[in-house]
């Protein structure tokens, strides 16, 4: 009777360290698999959305050089005020995430907190020049606004993208 009791006591021991052994493995796989959610989350929060903030940003900006072109060529369907709205309308939504990725620029590494600033400032320069284009392309003023199109805008405009392109 006594060695069924030690066996049994044994056994009784024996699941119990399987048990022990077996919630030790689960809650350490589940502390991984929650690590490794948040690791995601945070590489999507902080990698994915800004490139794609990003991409946005280049559509945009794209828009407003074509929508620029077609005012000085008077080729579009479109007339001179609705493309200037829709140039307006693009350069806000280029500000607004300009400005939300500006404000968490203490967030950023330093490399793109340098690259965040380089942007708001090109495209400060840029939207001056667009200004100026437009202003001569309403008053009637087509080659004057077709030179500064065509020479400084594009040198403008590659200077505005080449530091996006680096963080899409």
């Amino acid at each position: 009777v006594l060695n069924s009791i030690k066996e049994g006591r044994q056994i009784i021991f024996s699941f119990l360290a399987v048990f022990l052994l077996v919630v030790i493995v689960g809650i350490v796989g589940i502390q991984a698999i929650n690590q490794l959610r948040q690791d995601f989350r945070e590489m999507y929060e902080y990698e994915m959305v800004p490139a794609i903030d990003m991409t946005h940003v280049l559509e945009h900006y794209y828009q407003n050089r074509f929508h620029l072109e077609e005012h000085l060529s008077g080729i579009s369907n479109e007339t001179y005020q609705e493309l200037e709205r829709e140039i307006q309308h693009n350069n806000h939504y280029i500000d607004s995430v300009l400005i939300h990725y500006h404000d968490l620029t203490l967030a950023l590494p330093r490399d793109e907190q340098q690259i965040i600033r380089e942007c708001h400032n090109n495209f400060e320069k840029y939207r001056n020049l667009e200004s100026k284009i437009l202003r001569y392309s309403r008053s009637k003023q087509k080659d004057r606004a077709v030179e500064l199109f065509t020479n400084e805008s594009y040198t403008s405009y590659k200077q505005t993208i080449r530091p996006l392109v680096q963080l899409s």
